[in-house]
């Protein structure tokens, strides 16, 4: 009888964890293996069950033989039923040790087919993982670079629009010079101009603050954008300000330099 020691299910195990390496993708692999180990495992339960059926019949075979031959001896008939019940008493205790290992080696068998679906189970769980993990990170990746780009293209804009608010600003401050001197009063406009200058100022410090605040929340792997959105609005509004303070400048700047340029005209004709 071919017995299935603790040593071959521990032999078996190893064998059929090997087929993990298989390079069907996961899902594939782990049920094919799966399918595979509770297949070998039937297999190796039904010749336990054969080999241990055979052994019986052996037994039972040699005893029914031996018992016969007792029967056709010249020993006294009280000497041959003692030997026979002795036969009859060693074919039981056979036929006993064989059930007894027969179900041990069912015990292991079942026991190690188990423990190999298991650990095929956890090897696909932890594998798994670990491609949730990659996927994860590589999201986590993309988001933060679509969040730097489009904040770039924000803050880009934005710096755009306050340079060429700074250079009306220039101008602006060029034209009171000339106004100035020709004796035009720029009271109004100067007022002007010093509240489009302070509406600048904070518009500059906001779209910093945009810069700033992006680099911190993708150190911090953040990429629900809430905080960030409420920054650039911020930044946005406060350039739109400082937009309509220098409409407003330019506004007065050009009530102010009409009536220069049709005195200029009327003294020339």
């Amino acid at each position: 009888m071919i017995k299935y020691t603790k040593s071959a299910g521990i032999a078996l195990t190893a064998a059929l964890l090997c087929l993990t390496a298989s390079p069907v993708s996961a899902e594939d692999n782990a049920t094919n293996t799966i399918r595979e180990i509770r297949k070998d495992g039937k297999e190796i339960r039904r010749t336990i069950i054969k080999d241990s059926a055979e052994d019986r019949n052996k037994i039972r075979e040699s005893a029914r033989v031996n018992i016969k031959d007792l029967r056709q001896s010249t020993s006294t008939r009280e000497e041959m039923r003692k030997e026979i019940e002795e036969e009859r008493g060693e074919r039981s205790a056979a036929l006993k040790g064989i059930a007894t290992s027969t179900r041990s080696s069912l015990r292991e068998n079942a026991s190690s087919t188990r423990a190999a679906i298991e650990a095929k189970r956890d090897s696909l769980k932890k594998e798994l993982k670990a491609k949730l993990d990659e996927k994860k990170k590589k999201l986590q990746t993309a988001a933060k670079e679509r969040v730097e780009k489009r904040v770039a293209n924000i803050y880009e804009n934005l710096t755009d629009k306050l340079e060429k608010l700074s250079e009306v600003d220039v101008k602006i401050q060029a034209k009171i010079t000339e106004l100035n001197a020709s004796g035009t009063s720029t009271a109004s406009l100067a007022s002007l101009l010093a509240t489009a200058q302070t509406a600048l100022n904070t518009a500059k410090v906001d779209v910093e603050a945009t810069k700033a605040i992006t680099t911190e929340q993708l150190n911090a792997s953040s990429t629900s954008g809430v905080g960030l959105t409420a920054v650039i609005t911020k930044a946005r509004t406060s350039v739109k300000t400082a937009g309509e303070a220098y409409r407003k400048a330019l506004a007065e700047l050009k009530t102010l330099v009409r009536p220069t340029r049709t005195a200029t005209s009327t003294s020339s004709n």
